[in-house]
């Protein structure tokens, strides 16, 4: 999983390549696992998220995933979802 980072609103047609790798890729253990990450966001920008299998060329792997963005008081914001 990565997490890529661009201030500008046009990155949503950027390729991974163009956007600040904010967060970098990390691998899991061939294991089930919930993680709770919680960081702080850079602020206002598009945020793409990447999911990734290299590791497990035998097994499939099924992602749930839910994000939620918090402002300073820990108050859930809105945020605009990509298509």
């Amino acid at each position: 999983m990565g997490i890529y980072y661009h201030d500008s609103m046009a990155a949503v047609d950027y390729s991974l390549d163009e956007m600040n790798d904010w967060f970098p890729d990390f691998d899991y253990p061939g294991m089930p696992t919930v993680d709770y990450l919680r960081i702080k966001t850079l602020g206002p920008g598009v945020y793409k998220v990447k999911f990734g299998n290299e590791q497990a060329w035998i097994r499939s792997l099924t992602v749930h995933y839910r994000i939620l963005f918090e402002n300073e008081n820990g108050e859930v914001v809105d945020f605009k979802e990509l298509e």
